[in-house]
């Protein structure tokens, strides 16, 4: 990659950081950004405009004074003493009997001038006598040649005008006049400060505001939609449906969620019911079998009626795994002030008494509002996980100002990393075989998940780096001042 390509590509990145990420943000920034573009657009017309102008005011005064002193000489005054007036008005007028040849540039200033000075002119004297601009000269506060800085106003500028006007066969009025524009008293900077606070600063604040209004108000049903969609990922149940009102695009996407999520509502809860229903009664033909296997003469078929009951208690087992993950998945029990400290070391002590090596260290604060049947459960399987997996199991307690961790490690093998973002579903199993001295039956961890989901926490898995074993992850909110609000 060139060195100009990688600049490309650090300016992208820059730009990219710069980029709002809400819809919100990027509408605010393109509105405002376009409204100062035309304002900018709109200055550099003004300032070009009163560039253009600058002679239009002190041109006009001197061709209306012009036509003053011409009426005067008609009228019949002395010539002498009309020309000694002149010079009060700014004129200095003479008579001559020779015309002089025109030094007039041929600058878009000196043409427009000579065309305006002669229709103010022409305006007031209607005749034929033809009032020529024969130099025209624009003047800084130094006396040399006026530039774009001066013509805008930005420094004083004067304006020397040498004309003639054939008054008579064979006589000849000239005429020189130095001015300055109307607005010259005004401070050209004190001009664009009153122009930048009330153009650029009060109206862009106050429309800045209007747009931060309305942009919000456009995009609030997107916004509505968004906390929807997020409630209905982690409280299905008790997701409420969308108002649908608002525009017409609004109101379909409105109903249209509505549809999917009483869609999505219904599935979950047939499911559930078919899943309970079967796990259920299961039970009672279970209960009837286990009966009659212990009426049953035992004597010639012990090693059989053994394994029967070795089935029973798997499909048992079965049964309540399943009913387990439907509770941890669709209701959370009572939920009460919890100390998880306590229930951590009690678990961990129930495991040390028989004989397993486990560690806890740290602590979680202060109780926290949660489930207790529910997380004791997720705790429980985590730990068996750990010990039936591995050994030298640590547990690692932490907390935030808004959640509190549970970290539990262990030492032995790692799992598959093709398995890693599916064991939590159900009846995936870490371990291949379906052995069950080896492993349940794949809902361990699924109902792990169900309850960190219930609780709008987090679990993850992952392999440990450092050494051979697995990372079980549990944070949960803190929920302080808030009472959780269960799934179901």
């Amino acid at each position: 990659m060139t060195a100009i390509q990688q600049a490309i590509s650090k300016a992208k990145q820059h730009l990219a950081r710069l980029w709002p990420d809400s819809i919100f943000g990027r509408m605010v920034l393109i509105l405002v950004a376009g409204m100062l573009a035309a304002q900018f657009l709109t200055s550099s017309i003004w300032l070009n405009v009163r560039h253009a102008q600058r002679l239009e005011a002190p041109t006009r005064l001197v061709g209306e004074r012009i036509a003053d002193l011409v009426e005067l000489l008609d009228s019949g005054h002395p010539r002498a003493e009309v020309l000694e007036l002149a010079t009060h008005i700014g004129l200095n007028a003479t008579l001559s009997t020779s015309s002089q040849p025109s030094q007039l540039g041929r600058t878009q200033h000196a043409l427009s001038a000579a065309k305006l000075l002669e229709r103010v002119f022409h305006e007031r004297v209607p005749d034929q006598r033809q009032l020529e601009l024969l130099h025209l000269a624009l003047l800084d506060d130094q006396g040399h040649n006026a530039d774009w800085f001066t013509l805008s106003g930005f420094s004083p500028l004067t304006v020397v005008y040498s004309m003639q006007l054939q008054y008579a066969p064979n006589q000849w009025l000239r005429i020189t006049s130095q001015l300055q524009p109307g607005w010259q008293e005004d401070n050209a900077w004190r001009v664009l400060g009153d122009l930048f606070w009330r153009v650029y600063a009060i109206r862009i604040l106050i429309v800045v505001a209007l747009v931060v209004l309305a942009v919000r108000w456009v995009a609030e049903p997107l916004s509505r939609l968004a906390k929807a969609a997020q409630s209905l990922g982690s409280n299905i149940t008790q997701a409420t449906p969308l108002d649908e009102n608002g525009p017409a695009e609004v109101r379909h996407a409105a109903h249209a969620f509505n549809r999917m999520q009483a869609r999505i509502i219904a599935q979950i809860e047939e499911r559930d019911r078919f899943l309970a229903a079967v796990s259920h009664d299961l039970r009672t033909p279970m209960t009837r079998m286990r009966l009659r296997l212990a009426l049953l003469n035992t004597d010639n078929h012990a090693a059989s009626v053994s394994k029967l009951r070795d089935d029973l208690s798997d499909m048992e087992s079965l049964v309540e795994s399943t009913l387990a993950f439907i509770q941890a998945e669709q209701r959370a029990s009572h939920v009460q002030r919890l100390d998880l400290d306590s229930l951590a070391h009690s678990l961990c002590q129930d495991l040390q008494e028989l004989g397993h090596h486990i560690t806890i260290t740290g602590a979680t604060g202060a109780p926290i509002e949660a489930d207790a049947m529910g997380l004791k459960r997720a705790l429980s399987n985590l730990l068996d996980n750990a010990l039936r997996y591995g050994h030298n199991v640590q547990v690692l307690l932490a907390h935030t100002q808004e959640t509190v961790s549970i970290t539990i490690l262990n030492e032995g093998p790692c799992i598959p990393e093709a398995l890693l973002a599916s064991i939590t579903q159900p009846f995936v199993r870490g371990e291949p075989s379906r052995n069950n001295a080896t492993g349940g039956y794949g809902l361990g961890l699924s109902i792990v998940e169900a309850v960190a989901r219930s609780h709008r926490g987090q679990f993850r898995l992952s392999n440990r780096a450092e050494q051979q074993g697995v990372c079980a992850y549990l944070e949960l909110p803190r929920f302080s001042g808030k009472v959780l609000t269960a799934l179901h």
